[in-house]
């Protein structure tokens, strides 16, 4: 019996994709009409840009799903946790950071917080990242709640590390929505996020 696996989206939504799609599509109806006319210069140009947009769309899918989760793996590894911690996930998604550091708490609990838009991730759902939680086994461990980075439901000091992936690159404020999420934090312990260290 084929095991189920967790799917985590491709980050940016649909957007991404329908871009890579349009573009490939358009460089390859030129490269056609090129080849039908005779036109090796523009034929050679259209070829050219096609492999380009192949190059880029690989980097763009990698760089969102394995190269996504590698990073993250040294950044929770490099946190050095003891597994009792409380961590926060701003802009959690579908879960891919979350559940990284959850399988690292065999005693602490992760906290995912997101407004769960489809512009951000594919598939992107409360939902989704229940299920993938489910999945891998860390679901006992693993609370959602249905926050804006903006005005987070935590009072101060309720977490030991607060993680995000790119998420304070959406609001226009980027840093007064960071401050505001640092609240929760206490301690010493190291605060991840799409904007470094703290």
């Amino acid at each position: 019996m084929k095991r189920d696996r967790a799917r985590y989206g491709v980050d940016g939504g649909y957007g991404g994709i329908a871009f890579f799609l349009l573009t490939g599509a358009g460089l390859l109806a030129g490269e056609r009409w090129a080849s039908r006319r005779d036109k090796r210069l523009a034929g050679s140009v259209a070829k050219m840009g096609i492999m380009a947009v192949l190059a880029v769309a690989a980097g763009y899918f990698y760089s969102t799903g394995p190269g996504k989760l590698s990073v993250w793996k040294g950044l929770l590894d490099d946190l050095d946790l003891r597994g009792d911690e409380d961590v926060l996930d701003i802009g959690c998604g579908r879960g891919a950071v979350l559940i990284s550091a959850a399988h690292r708490l065999p005693r602490g609990r992760a906290t995912g917080a997101d407004i769960w838009r489809l512009r951000d991730q594919t598939g992107n759902s409360q939902a989704a990242a229940e299920r993938n939680a489910m999945v891998e086994g860390v679901s006992e461990r693993v609370e959602l709640a249905d926050a804006d980075a903006r005005d987070l439901p935590f009072p101060p000091g309720s977490f030991d590390v607060v993680l995000s992936n790119l998420t304070f690159s959406n609001h226009p404020r980027q840093r007064r929505t960071r401050q505001r999420a640092a609240r929760g934090r206490q301690g010493p312990s190291p605060w991840r996020t799409d904007a470094g260290r703290r």
